[in-house]
């Protein structure tokens, strides 16, 4: 059996980053130069710890009840959906809109700020516009469900 030395699977080149570096940044160090973590070092170039992807997905990851929540708080006036028209289900972060909107614009604004919440993976609605939102197309006309 061939014996594994260090130096086999280690990254060549050292990326370091300081405490204050930016999460943004680091992200997208480690992005750049396909590696999964990052030694952080003092002023005096001394190892003072350590940022994995996992650290950095720490920071946006929210449980399934606080991201409920938070979907909740989006203001319904702003995308025209009276509470208890769309029921909210979160999964591993996936959140699943089920029900109806006034407008399909104004669903597409909903669908918007519900992605932009942290800890939201993805977004699956299954939620029926009544109307396109254009003159002329009255509501119960024009029942468009958005292809996401």
């Amino acid at each position: 059996m061939k014996h594994t030395r260090v130096a086999d699977l280690m990254t060549g080149e050292v990326f370091s980053v300081t405490p204050d570096t930016p999460f943004r940044g680091i992200a997208k160090l480690l992005a750049q130069h396909d590696v999964s973590g990052v030694p952080v070092v003092d002023g005096e170039d001394r190892l003072v710890g350590s940022v994995t992807r996992r650290d950095l997905l720490r920071v946006f990851l929210r449980p399934d009840a606080e991201i409920r929540r938070r979907v909740g708080e989006v203001p319904g006036d702003a995308a025209e959906v009276p509470d208890g028209d769309v029921e909210v289900h979160v999964v591993d972060g996936v959140v699943t809109l089920d029900g109806t909107a006034a407008r399909s614009s104004r669903l597409r604004l909903l669908l918007g700020l519900v992605e932009r919440l942290d800890g939201v993976v993805a977004v699956a609605p299954r939620v029926t516009a009544l109307s396109d939102g254009t003159a002329g197309a009255p509501a119960g006309q024009t029942r468009q469900a958005l292809p996401w």
